[in-house]
């Protein structure tokens, strides 16, 4: 398992946020993983995305995204919020580009 809703984010910025809606997977250097997780929190969303400053969209939106960071055997290296304040931000796929 990554993570489950509402346990701490490894980054110390709040809970897991609810509403797991879509994820992404780039290669990275040296066998690691980097996964961006698209967390569809509307309104009522149980958790939302934590407000983060120079990351926030909009302090009132409660979606964005979590960045998380997998080793070669698949074990998290770090999970942190990649975009906050947002809703229903889905498009259906990742955004081109390959993070290194």
């Amino acid at each position: 398992m990554l993570s489950r809703e509402g346990d701490p984010l490894r980054s110390g910025e709040g809970p897991v946020p609810s509403n797991h809606d879509g994820m992404a997977a780039f290669a990275g250097r040296h066998g690691r993983i980097h996964l961006v997780r698209n967390h569809e929190n509307r309104a009522d969303g149980r958790v939302p995305v934590p407000v983060i400053d120079g990351l926030t969209y909009d302090p009132q939106g409660k979606g964005g995204c979590t960045a998380l960071t997998l080793d070669h055997h698949g074990r998290v290296l770090s999970e942190r919020v990649a975009i906050a304040g947002t809703a229903v931000n889905c498009a259906g796929g990742p955004t081109p580009g390959t993070p290194g």
